[in-house]
């Protein structure tokens, strides 16, 4: 992964969502949003909007992806903390909420 190639790709009105698709294998999302941060000097805050919304527009879904609103299809983690102070809670698992 070359971190001076993807950063320059993030742009706040296009994203870059898919980068963990390209380096790393299925199952791997949470360690992926930490190498956002840790390596391409996102903000947790952009992490998770490259993760959710950005993911739906990159997929002409934007009507129906990537944020909870009314209509949208949506998968929902609970986490005990705030990943926006510290994304490393979504690694976590005692931190992972369910039912």
């Amino acid at each position: 992964m070359n971190p001076e190639s993807c950063r320059p790709a993030w742009r706040p009105d296009k994203g870059l969502y898919a980068s963990y698709a390209l380096w790393n294998p299925h199952g791997t999302y949470e360690r992926d949003l930490l190498l956002f941060v840790d390596v391409l000097g996102f903000t947790p805050m952009e992490t998770l909007v490259a993760a959710t919304r950005m993911g739906g527009e990159i997929m002409g879904m934007a009507n129906e992806l990537g944020q909870i609103k009314l209509g949208y299809l949506a998968d929902v983690l609970l986490v005990d903390g705030n990943p926006l102070a510290d994304i490393k809670r979504l690694q976590d698992q005692d931190a992972l909420l369910s039912s």
